[in-house]
């Protein structure tokens, strides 16, 4: 059967978003694979993300100007020196502390510009590929990403105990997937959008005020706890005395699997019955779950693996609905308001690996005790989102 045109564009950014957020999600087992100083992995975690995280708005504006086909491929091939980290391990006793910690720098600084590149520019072409399926284009879009990000620490941890930390075999498969990405990525020649400016697109979010500011802070709590968890994730089982597997990317899996099963059916539930209630609940059932999950001793796997697939499900679902309800009271802002909710978001949630590595490095609290007070995050993410506007308020703004 031969693929159209479109289809194999959409084939393309959608295994562009697997390839890109599993070359990207390596970090938090790596640093525990190689023994890593927590301090400083946060450091370098903290830095390069809000960097990638912060660029978004700028590769957002350049892809609405017709080049999006560029930064999805350029954007792509940025992500590929993360499966070199195994590589940098292996030489970090020759390469020194300085130079070895510089160097993990510089290759992560690398990859999280790469992501930055390639995610306005995938998720712009998701939407406008297929206009009468708009939505059902973009969440599948988003599950591609969540899938390789779900696998990534898996696909690391499996080939450096293979490979004997030679990561880098992963650029074969890597290298396969791009050349399919640069074959087939061909979206059909669009008129640019009008060259709004970054001032007209800032003003414009500012103009909304205290919602979208109160969304912000949310998410960028929200944020914070996901870097947290993820990051530490590899410490906490192996503390928990979880089997080698689920240490090794089984538990990282398990709770971004959740959130990708959830995500678009928690989209549906909260057109119908709202988003500021949707939220509520969620996030309410975040703090039960996530508490259940950090503070539990040892689970048997029956009762640990759906624990933490609803604690991915229920911490997960806060960025899409958030983003969704921005877009809702701006939408003649949308894609600003969707840059400033995800990457400024994020680019300050970042700040949460830092802060985690810090109090895990501390004897008194160790990684479960930095777990339990990044928890604080969801308490205070829920008192905002009772803030947020109801009723008549809650209709969107004049386009």
């Amino acid at each position: 059967m031969r693929l159209s045109r479109e289809v194999k564009t959409f084939l393309a950014i959608a295994m562009a978003h697997f390839l890109v957020d599993c070359f990207g999600g390596i970090w938090p087992l790596f640093k525990y694979l190689a023994g890593l100083d927590l301090v400083k992995a946060g450091i370098i975690a903290s830095i390069t993300t809000m960097v990638g995280s912060l660029i978004q708005p700028l590769f957002g504006i350049y892809a609405d100007r017709g080049h999006r086909r560029g930064l999805v491929i350029w954007g792509s091939l940025l992500t590929f020196p993360g499966v070199m980290l195994g590589l940098v391990a292996l030489h970090m006793a020759d390469l020194g502390d300085a130079a070895g910690y510089g160097l993990l720098f510089v290759v992560m600084l690398l990859v999280r510009v790469g992501q930055g590149m390639f995610h306005p520019a995938g998720a712009g072409l998701a939407g406008n590929l297929m206009p009468t399926r708009r939505s059902a284009a973009v969440a599948a879009f988003i599950a591609a990403g969540g899938f390789g990000f779900a696998l990534s620490e898996w696909l690391f941890g499996f080939t450096w105990q293979l490979a004997g930390q030679h990561t880098e075999w992963l650029l074969l498969p890597g290298a396969g997937m791009l050349w399919l990405i640069v074959a087939w990525c061909r979206p059909r020649g669009q008129p640019a959008d009008r060259r709004v400016t970054l001032g007209e697109s800032v003003a414009g979010v500012v103009a909304m005020g205290r919602p979208v500011l109160l969304l912000f802070a949310m998410l960028a709590l929200m944020a914070s706890l996901n870097y947290a968890l993820i990051f530490l994730m590899p410490e906490f089982l192996d503390l928990r005395g979880y089997p080698t597997w689920m240490i090794r990317g089984g538990g990282h899996l398990l709770l971004i699997a959740g959130s990708v099963l959830v995500m678009v059916p928690a989209g549906f539930l909260a057109d119908r019955f709202g988003r500021r209630r949707m939220l509520l609940v969620t996030l309410g059932l975040s703090l039960v779950t996530y508490y259940a999950l950090v503070a539990s001793p040892s689970l048997s796997l029956a009762a640990f693996v759906p624990l933490m697939l609803l604690t991915g499900a229920c911490i997960g679902t806060a960025n899409p609905l958030g983003v969704a309800f921005g877009q809702h009271l701006a939408p003649a802002n949308s894609s600003m308001v969707s840059a400033v909710l995800m990457g400024l978001a994020w680019a300050v949630g970042s700040v949460g690996q830092t802060v985690a590595g810090a109090l895990a490095e501390r004897p008194s609290l160790g990684p479960v005790g930095a777990l339990m007070w990044a928890g604080v995050t969801i308490a205070a993410a829920l008192l905002l989102t009772l803030l947020l506007p109801t009723g008549r308020d809650a209709q969107p703004a004049a386009a």
